[in-house]
């Protein structure tokens, strides 16, 4: 083994910093008790190693400058119901919250209340609020896309046996062709809320 490929191919460094493996570094302990060169290239990586400060003590305004920066670019988006963004995996909860906070639930002991909220010739958008369940059959591939954001509480769905739970601020696409139930899971007394999107095929 050439001592200068050793010396410049970064396993010197790599064994001062402990990310060998142990067989590697059994190999570079030997050879540094038989070889002083590469004995002393060890002791100069520790060396310069040991300088390094144990800690770095940032800027005391890097914090507000840091959090004014995320504050101004990670604004919740507006949603304009009257022309609803489509519901997606990235969908902002809290904005979709606050764009339907208007809307109401009447404690009138139903199951299901629906509230559309936007209609149009490829797009359905409703807000529900489930009390048990629903059970819903399969939607062929040609008819809709059905999916759902979930608001607030907890829901478990059952799509044809397999079982999958969701909770505030979850999304997810309903499987075409496929039977599905959702449940309720938010505890006694409360309903989950969520949005409802159905996109023509």
């Amino acid at each position: 083994m050439d001592k200068n490929n050793i010396i410049n191919s970064g396993q010197l460094e790599a064994y001062c910093l402990g990310q060998l493996s142990i067989e590697e570094a059994q190999i570079i302990s030997e050879l540094a008790e038989h070889d002083p060169d590469i004995k002393n290239e060890l002791d100069q990586i520790m060396s310069t190693l040991e300088s390094y400060p144990d800690k770095l003590t940032p800027n005391p305004q890097l914090k507000t400058k840091v959090l004014d920066f995320l504050s101004q670019h990670l604004k919740h988006e507006e949603i304009d119901l009257s022309n609803p963004p489509l519901l997606n995996k990235y969908s902002d909860v809290n904005s979709w919250s606050k764009a339907v906070q208007n809307f109401s639930y009447h404690d009138d002991a139903s199951n299901l209340q629906v509230e559309n909220i936007f209609l149009s010739k490829n797009k359905e958008l409703n807000l529900i609020w489930l009390h048990q369940e629903i059970v819903e059959d399969a939607h062929e591939n040609d008819q809709f896309k059905e999916s759902f954001l979930i608001l607030e509480g907890a829901c478990e769905c059952d799509f044809e046996g397999i079982i999958v739970r969701f909770k505030a601020g979850d999304y997810f696409e309903v499987p075409s062709n496929t039977k599905h139930t959702i449940r309720n899971i938010s505890g006694p007394g409360l309903c989950v809320k969520g949005l409802v999107q159905r996109i023509s095929a």
